[in-house]
């Protein structure tokens, strides 16, 4: 998406986050629970296919904290498949990830 590299959280349900928190995923992983029991994951890395991915496997139980810029994208990249569904619109490519250069 871009070359920054961002301070991720990403909330898990408690279930949910008690599998992620025993598996590697990053090298900077680190994990904390909430009150609730839910389990909170930090990472710093890059934007990228793979995370955004890697959150929608998780559907309904993960939720982006922070950064704004992931949690927006999160987002955006729902209410496209939701429209994709719910309008019938036809499948075509999609690159959201494309870097864009200035010309």
């Amino acid at each position: 998406m871009d070359d920054q590299i961002y301070d991720i959280e990403i909330e898990f349900s408690k279930l949910t986050g008690e599998f992620v928190k025993h598996q590697f995923w990053h090298s900077n992983q680190s994990f904390s629970e909430m009150k609730n029991g839910n389990i909170i994951m930090k990472i710093n890395c890059g934007i990228n296919r793979e995370l955004v991915g890697w959150i929608f496997q998780w559907m309904s139980n993960a939720k982006v904290i922070k950064p704004k810029i992931l949690k927006d994208l999160v987002c955006k990249k729902y209410r496209e498949v939701t429209d994709l569904y719910e309008k019938d619109l036809q499948l075509t490519s999609n690159n959201t990830f494309r870097k864009v250069v200035d010309k």
